[in-house]
């Protein structure tokens, strides 16, 4: 249980990040790689959402603390399994959430 509330929070961060965050600033829009590289990352729910999971995996970790069994290599590929598993949910919802928007806005 505690499992899914940590991936939720991945997609409330990701959420906010791309629609209530303000970013000021012009280094987010510049034509520079920097610019176009968070551009792209925060109008990708998918791969913002990657990187969420490694952040609520993290905090996961943090909370509930060192998983007993296994070294580094079972630490990696869980963080790489939530992160993955963070960010097909945050394409999931993100493509609900528009949908609902659409249908409503149809009206």
């Amino acid at each position: 249980m505690i499992a899914v509330l940590f991936l939720l929070a991945s997609f409330g961060l990701v959420f906010g990040f791309q629609n209530k965050v303000p970013w000021p600033g012009s280094w987010m829009t510049s034509p520079s790689w920097v610019g176009r590289c968070f551009q792209g990352l925060l109008g990708c729910s998918f791969c913002l959402g990657f990187w969420m999971g490694w952040l609520t995996g993290a905090a996961c970790w943090v909370t509930l603390g060192c998983p007993v069994m296994g070294g580094w290599l079972a630490l990696v590929l869980t963080g790489f399994a939530w992160s993955l598993s963070s960010s097909v949910l945050c394409l999931l919802l993100d493509e609900v959430l528009w949908k609902l928007e659409r249908n409503d806005h149809e009206r």
